[in-house]
């Protein structure tokens, strides 16, 4: 009987420590899935958070670049108008300052005409009376 039950503990003990070994193995692996888990989860979610970033920045560089380019386009589009209208504004001048020229030339030569036809007129005159007083 002793031998029987010294056997027996034996056993109880065999199987006790073996349950507790397989107990502890699992509580072991669980773990170390879990903190897996864990880094991976983490991973990820940096990974996403990189991503995230990289997008916004690009997106954001993108409105600055097209900003920049609509702001230069508008400085064109102005200048370009603004030189239109200065280019408008000299041939303007320049049409008033040829027709005033022209109009002065006119007034001379309308003067001129009317010199030489009182001139004329005048010899005439003169001529005519000289002849007068000859018969």
């Amino acid at each position: 009987e002793s031998v029987q039950r010294t056997e027996s503990v034996q056993r109880m003990e065999s199987v006790q420590r073996k349950e507790s070994v397989q107990r502890m193995e699992s509580v072991q692996r669980k773990e170390s899935v879990q903190r897996m888990e864990s880094v991976q989860r983490k991973e990820s979610v940096q990974r996403m958070e990189s991503v995230q970033r990289k997008e916004s920045v690009q997106r954001m560089e993108s409105v600055q670049r097209m900003e920049s380019v609509q702001r230069m386009e508008s400085v064109q589009r102005t200048e370009s108008v603004q030189r239109t209208e200065s280019v408008q504004r000299t041939e303007s001048v320049q049409r008033t300052e040829s027709v005033q020229r022209m109009e002065s030339v006119q007034r001379m030569e309308s003067v001129l005409r009317t010199e030489s036809v009182l001139r004329m007129e005048s010899v005439l005159r003169t001529e005519s009376v000289l002849r007068m007083e000859n018969t």
